[in-house]
């Protein structure tokens, strides 16, 4: 009989880790402190695989709607008391990668 391992899943390429996100933050000047609790410990709730989390709008009713409008968010959950924090993710992916080859740049030898 042939054991199979279940590997967890990977976190999504389209979302920063944790600590690209704090290094981001830090640079724009974000305070990183829980408005709840004035911790500075989160917790990256990356998605797996392809996936992202959204905010999706509904129908004032509550309906859902088929393909609704969405933003793409990334989570934070503050390790001492839950606090749930997002952050839109297009702009910030983008700012991110800016910030890196903007730093990959500064890094090359110059001729």
């Amino acid at each position: 009989m042939t054991e199979t391992t279940t590997q967890p899943p990977q976190p999504s390429p389209l979302e920063p880790s944790a600590v690209e996100l704090m290094h981001y933050f830090e640079s724009v000047g974000a305070k990183g402190t829980c408005p709840c609790c004035g911790q500075n410990n989160w917790l990256s709730t990356r998605a797996p695989h392809d996936l992202v989390f959204a905010y999706v709008a509904t129908k004032a009713d509550g309906g859902l709607l088929v393909n609704p409008p969405s933003i793409p968010v990334t989570v934070l959950i503050c390790e001492n008391c839950h606090f749930v924090r997002q952050h839109a993710l297009k702009p910030l992916v983008h700012k991110i990668q800016t910030q890196k080859a903007s730093t990959k740049a500064d890094d090359e030898p110059r001729a």
